[in-house]
């Protein structure tokens, strides 16, 4: 079973936000954050064209190194360098500890 991740808004994150709420103006049945009691094709999905989108408009998009999961990866070391590899597990919505820390390129080990 898979965690709930939980990602709070820096208050950089709520300006970014609140721009684009007001450029795009989503739908009533467009995905803004993924939520729970959805299907994971359609959350997946969802959050892919968010940073896609997001890319393109840093204009970072196409550099090969800059992907979603890369920088959700990068968001997870933040996480386990303040919090731990628990808390970096959860971030990443895992179930195993060995294999968030091999995805952050930690050589980890339970005691």
């Amino acid at each position: 079973m898979r965690h709930r991740r939980t990602n709070p808004l820096t208050p950089w994150g709520i300006e970014v936000v609140g721009e684009y709420l007001t450029a795009k103006r989503p739908g009533p049945h467009d995905l803004l954050c993924v939520i729970g009691g959805k299907p994971a094709h359609r959350l997946a999905h969802a959050v892919t064209v968010s940073l896609r989108e997001a890319l393109v408009a840093a204009r970072i998009a196409g550099r090969p190194r800059v992907t979603a999961r890369s920088i959700a990866l990068a968001s997870a070391v933040q996480v386990f360098e303040r919090e731990g590899i628990v808390a970096a597990t959860r971030f990443l919505g895992s179930n195993s500890l060995d294999a968030t820390a091999a995805s952050l390129g930690f050589d980890w080990q339970a005691d």
